[in-house]
């Protein structure tokens, strides 16, 4: 053989390298089974590679095809050649484990050569074999050349071995099965559906089941999983990705990727449980989602929802569209269908109530009949239970008007379009407001900051006020405004008249109008005004003004203006001297004086005046200008008057030191001075006349007598 034979190549070849079982005498061969065999002895060599499967042309199911290169005399041969092929158990001696394959005038053309050989079923079981080979020119050669030594078959010619482990192939319709170790770890199922033709199940793992009626279904892994439908339907299309106990029932399209007693019941199609334990979504979730988690259920209808997680999560009947996102033991109820809990743990969406949001925190609720689009955003134990309701978060909060918005601690929103912030707060009135702590509005559209009431409609309160009256407003401490558009501020104070103002402390404005000021003033008349400290305007129209003094200050009448100020009433200054400083001209439109007390049954100690005369001809009438006019607020110019320190010394009491020492002049009695002086000037002009009389009596006395004489003597 070896003179002539230089090189013999040998290899096997396959249609399919890859693929799935189709045709009988097709079947799928790992690539990693291929292998390549060299053998270098005396100048001649065999290569060697096998690939151990069946090509389409084979007559029986056990053949392979066999090719090889083939030289002679240096190069490649052409010819014909007789081949024969001997299978042994051992590398040398033994027995041949089937009968020799001979082939007879195979073509080889260029050294390239392709035959069949065929041994037969059985032999190739897993163990070792080796190959011995034979071969001759048909025309010159009368026996056989032997190659020595055998040639050890591994990996490729073993794939003939997978017929027989455990049935790997089929050609009747019954399932393909792979076993390992006794066990079947994967299966083929040749299904056929009644309206969609072949269409095969997969199966890998340990007790894993698809059962009939299921078409294009695969169990990827995992252990005791199961897809399955009724014996009259179909359920297409199913995947249980691994874990285990996992089941799959009469859902088209259906996946559960893992994890541990999952379930996926009747007519879910395109359901989805991405793993976890024990999650489950009942009758009719179609295209509902489970992300994992643990004991998380969708109970029957419950289309296009989603659980992202956690445990123990809910949704009930028709709540379709919906959404919990994790967290634990939450729940939207029936017919609450594009709800939403952001995970937190105990929040549930009570039935009826689609389109709710609760963001996550504890316990919280959205419940009561057709409380639709509302919102909870967070906190614990909260509660919207009106439609288009919100609580912003916090504890023990209740929204339960519609469009009412809450948010702090246990505060109450009951009133249609209310809020209410803070603490114990409560808005029930339509569109009321209630902030603070404690702060009600009861009232239609009324608001309450504080510890405050608003009671009464278009009411406001701030404070520790209480605005009981139509758009009464209230503002500080325990004030009160209960009459119509009334306004109380500051401490105590109570303005019950309507359209009446009180301020201050423990002020009252009864009164129509009234305002009431200051320290416990009260304004009890229609328009009236009571201001500063203890002043009390109880008539019409009265305008009191009280200063500190220890006293009420109180009107007599109608209409008055009444003011006390110990410290002195100022016009154009702020630092009157006077009881009243005027700094400027005073008019007194029509003249007139100013009145004083003069009965006689009111004075007691009567004396006349003296000397007034001559009093007042020992004062002296000046003209001045003062050297600064504007810093003792007097006018500037030429002025006309008297001075202090001249008068001082005739009437002391007309002058007085002012608070920055300087003498200022107040004329007191003026008028009786005038009127007494005037008397003392008529008595003495009266004297005079009547002296004045008497001379001119006696020189007529005289005259006459002289007269007399004169006449008697010319008579004589």
């Amino acid at each position: 053989m070896n003179h002539y034979l230089s090189r013999l190549g040998v290899a096997t070849c396959c249609r399919h390298l890859a693929g799935r079982i189709g045709n009988p005498g097709q079947f799928t061969v790992p690539v990693q089974w291929v292998r390549t065999f060299c053998r270098r002895d005396a100048g001649s060599t065999l290569a060697l590679l096998l690939a151990g499967c069946l090509g389409a042309q084979a007559a029986s199911p056990t053949a392979f095809t066999y090719q090889g290169r083939l030289n002679a005399d240096g190069g490649p041969a052409t010819s014909l050649y007789d081949f024969e092929f001997r299978l042994f158990a051992v590398e040398t001696n033994g027995m041949p484990l089937a009968d020799v394959v001979s082939v007879r005038e195979v073509p080889v053309t260029n050294g390239l050569f392709q035959t069949t050989m065929d041994f037969g079923p059985g032999v190739f079981n897993g163990e070792s074999r080796w190959l011995e080979i034979a071969v001759k020119n048909s025309f010159t050669d009368d026996l056989p050349h032997l190659l020595s030594p055998r040639q050890a078959l591994t990996a490729t010619p073993y794939a003939l071995h997978a017929r027989n482990a455990g049935g790997l192939m089929t050609y009747s319709g019954a399932p393909l099965d792979i076993t390992l170790n006794g066990e079947r770890v994967m299966q083929f199922q040749p299904a056929t559906s009644p309206t969609l033709g072949f269409i095969p199940n997969t199966i890998i793992g340990v007790g894993n089941e698809i059962q009939s009626n299921v078409f294009g279904a695969a169990i990827g892994g995992g252990s005791g999983n199961l897809i399955h439908t009724r014996p009259e339907l179909e359920a297409r299309h199913g995947t249980i990705g691994g874990g285990t106990g996992n089941v799959i029932f009469n859902s088209d399209y259906a996946t559960i990727a893992g994890g541990a007693s999952n379930w996926i019941d009747f007519r879910s199609a395109g359901a989805f449980i991405g793993g976890g334990r024990g999650n489950r979504l009942d009758v009719n979730s179609t295209d509902s989602v489970i992300a994992g988690g643990s004991s998380n259920v969708m109970s029957w209808y419950v289309d296009a929802s989603t659980i992202g997680g956690g445990t123990k999560n809910r949704m009930v009947d028709d709540a379709r569209y919906s959404t919990i996102a994790g967290g634990r033991e939450n729940l939207i109820g029936q017919k609450s269908d594009r709800s939403t809990i952001g995970g937190g743990s105990q929040n549930r969406v009570i039935s009826q109530a689609p389109g709710v949001t609760i963001s996550g925190g504890v316990g919280n609720s959205v419940g009561g009949f057709r409380a639709r689009m509302s919102v909870i955003s967070g906190g614990e134990s909260n509660q919207a239970n009106r439609p288009y309701s919100t609580v912003v978060g916090g504890t023990l909060n209740l929204a339960d008007g519609t469009n009412a918005l809450a948010g702090g601690y246990r505060v109450r929103a009951s009133g249609l379009n209310s809020t209410a912030f803070g603490t114990a707060t409560e808005a029930s009135g339509p569109y009321s407001t209630a902030m603070g702590v404690t702060s009600k509005a009861t009232g239609n559209q009324s608001t309450a900051f504080g510890h405050s009431r608003a009671s009464g409609e278009l009411s406001t309160s701030f404070g520790y006020g209480h605005a009981s009256g139509y758009f009464g407003t209230a503002m500080g401490q325990d004030t009160v405004a209960s009459g119509n558009s009334s306004t109380a501020m500051g401490w105590g104070t109570v303005a019950s008249g309507p359209e009446s103002t009180a301020m201050g402390w423990n002020s009252t404005a009864r009164g129509l109008t009234a305002t009431a000021m200051g320290w416990s003033t009260v304004a009890a008349g229609q328009t009236t005004l009571a201001a500063g400290y203890r002043a009390k305007a109880t008539n019409d129209g009265a305008f009191v003004w009280a200063d500190l003094q220890d006293a009420d200050f109180t009107s007599t009448g109608t209409n008055q203006f009444l003011i006390r100020a110990s410290g002195g009433v100022g016009i154009n200054t702020d630092s009157p001297e006077f009881a009243l400083h005027v700094n400027g001209d005073a008019g007194k439109p029509g003249g007139g004086a100013w009145s004083v007390a003069s009965d006689a049954r009111l004075k007691k100690d009567i004396r006349p005046l003296e000397q007034a005369l001559a009093r007042l001809l020992q004062l002296h009438g000046v003209t001045y200008e003062y050297k600064n006019p504007e810093a003792i607020h007097e006018l500037p110019g030429q002025q006309t008057g008297m001075i202090a320190q001249e008068v001082e010394k005739v009437f002391p009491d007309w002058v007085e030191n002012g608070r920055d020492g300087m003498r200022r002049l107040s004329i007191r009695g003026f008028e009786a001075l005038t009127v007494e002086a005037l008397r003392e000037l008529r008595a003495e002009k009266d004297e005079q006349i009547r002296a004045r009389d008497s001379q001119i009596n006696a020189m007529e006395k005289r005259l006459s007598a002289l007269e007399a004489k004169m006449s008697g003597g010319e008579s004589k």
